[in-house]
């Protein structure tokens, strides 16, 4: 969180799903929230949902994206820390150069069909990056992998969200759907 309003420009919602955290996770949230005061005044709404039963990764998203009121929607994963300041104007960017794109992710992005992919994706995760890759080009394929994430809210939308039946990284661990 501290990553987050660090390196995050402009004015954003916070929207946090605490899905069937056992570790009072919603309790540290709340004091963080409390110590941060007026000093976090770009964000202009916070929402925790706490979930009792486990939702997993696909279906928490869907309820931050379905709660959310921006045009962009940024998924920044609980592991993950932002390093970039203006990261999220940089994941920004490939939606104001083309009208097709749904979904940008800082990490990695592949192709379905073939087997060059960008970054870590799939079963190679653990493999380094490519070096000859560079952080200033975007790199166009059918998926995005990983985040941060930020998809268009109004398309993702009209797609009907995430597909919560068939996300092969929820929680059935082993089963790939294609």
């Amino acid at each position: 969180l501290d990553s987050i309003v660090e390196h995050t420009i402009g004015t954003y919602e916070l929207i946090l799903i605490i899905d069937a955290c056992s570790d009072a996770t919603e309790d540290v949230v709340l004091r963080w929230l409390e110590r941060q005061g007026d000093s976090v005044n770009s964000i202009c709404r916070s929402l925790i949902i706490q979930s009792l039963t486990p939702l997993f990764e696909c279906s928490a998203d869907n309820i931050g994206f379905t709660l959310a009121r921006a045009n962009y929607c940024l998924e920044i994963q609980a592991d993950m820390i932002m390093t970039e300041t203006g990261y999220n104007q940089s994941l920004l960017r490939p939606f104001q150069l083309r009208d097709d794109v749904i979904g940008v992710s800082g990490r990695s992005c592949s192709g379905l069909y073939g087997d060059r992919a960008v970054g870590r994706t799939g079963i190679l995760i653990e493999h380094p990056y490519d070096p000859s890759l560079s952080a200033k080009t975007f790199y166009v394929h059918e998926t995005c992998i990983r985040g941060p994430l930020m998809l268009d809210r109004r398309k993702l939308e009209d797609l009907g969200f995430l597909d919560e039946q068939n996300f092969f990284l929820d929680n059935k661990i082993g089963r790939a759907h294609v």
